[in-house]
């Protein structure tokens, strides 16, 4: 399946942030990634729920500090009044 709807450099990305390097573990990771709907994940050694946590975790933080970029910019204050 890796060969057929995999893209390399993605599934290079997977094993960096802590995939296993199995056929198995990548086959999972892409059907995750290709379907519609969320997929019925059989991990046994729960690998696939820290690697899912790990990535929802970082998604998180980026928009927290997107958002906190976004609000954190400094507004001169003119007789109380904030511009």
């Amino acid at each position: 399946m890796a060969a057929v709807l995999g893209e390399p450099v993605q599934i290079r990305e997977w094993v960096i942030q802590g995939l296993p390097n199995d056929s198995f573990s990548i086959d999972n990771a892409i059907i995750v990634s290709k379907a519609r709907r969320w997929p019925l994940l059989i991990d046994p050694q729960v690998l696939s729920l820290l690697l899912l946590s790990l990535l929802l975790l970082f998604v998180f933080l980026l928009l927290l500090l997107l958002l906190s970029l976004l609000f954190s910019r400094d507004r001169p204050v003119v007789q109380g009044i904030t511009r």
